[in-house]
């Protein structure tokens, strides 16, 4: 099945409730993707001292870096996993009131969220959704396309390293502990992740969820008015080419916006 895509403009109107998401749970996927119920992948954000001077190599560790495998087809099975492992925690947060049955309507990761959202200002990347309907819920599942098939089967060497280079600020910009510092003397190993599991609300549309994670800053572990089921305390990182022209600012904003529209 395929769908008609608007021009922005049409869709103007009053935007739907999303109301924040809260977390309830989290996992880890260590150096060769197994699961653990834990959250020991996770990273906290290490702000440098002098931002006058960074002195951040991105090309360093390359060449011995492990890199993750984007054609594996793990689907949903980490999360699947969790959920599985947590049916009282689920119970729990999607209970129906006047019934047994769960007031969940879909299932899935964040990143197909972001995908679906950014469909109407997106106009080179396609995507190929499935779902699969069990009792009331819907789980939705993210495939590659030919599109992204043959772009990962045609990169060059130079874009598999600025692909890395993602991965190694994030090396730079995180550590183990609030109070540690990164360790820059292990190869970077894109396969670890750590994942926070998410209930959120799009008007009457109830949505479990899950998020890779870039680090927690550790400012909020010492903040009284902390809320323990927020998401405020994480932080996304990304890297960005020095901009020199109005040009180049325009298009990271365009970016900004629109590639990285926050769902959680």
């Amino acid at each position: 099945m395929s769908f008609d895509v608007r021009h922005p403009n049409a869709y103007n109107g009053r935007f739907p409730n999303f109301r924040e998401p809260s977390e309830i749970g989290c996992f880890s996927l260590d150096g060769e993707r197994r699961y653990h119920d834990d959250n020991h992948q996770l990273k906290y954000i290490c702000m440098p001292n002098n931002f006058d001077y960074l002195d951040m190599d991105l090309n360093e560790g390359y060449d011995v870096a492990i890199r993750k495998e984007f054609g594996k087809k793990e689907r949903l099975d980490s999360f699947l996993t969790w959920i599985l492992h947590h049916q009282d925690q689920v119970q729990r947060c999607f209970k129906h009131q006047s019934s047994n049955e769960l007031n969940i309507d879909f299932v899935c990761f964040r990143g197909l969220l972001t995908a679906v959202c950014n469909t109407i200002y997106e106009n080179k990347d396609d995507w190929l959704i499935c779902a699969t309907k069990y009792k009331s819920v819907i789980y939705l599942c993210a495939f590659d396309t030919e599109q992204s098939i043959q772009r990962r089967e045609t990169a060059t060497e130079r874009d598999k390293v600025m692909s890395f280079w993602g991965y190694k600020f994030e090396q730079y910009m995180s550590a183990d502990s609030p109070t540690s510092s990164p360790d820059l003397s292990v190869p970077v190993n894109e396969k670890e992740e750590y994942c926070i599991v998410l209930k959120g609300r799009l008007n009457s549309h109830t949505i479990l969820f899950s998020a890779e994670v870039d680090g927690k800053d550790p400012e909020y572990l010492n903040n009284p008015n902390a809320e323990p089921v927020s998401t405020k305390s994480y932080t996304e990182l990304k890297t960005s080419r020095i901009i020199t022209t109005h040009r180049q600012n325009q298009n990271f904003a365009s970016w900004h916006s629109k590639d990285n529209m926050w769902i959680s």
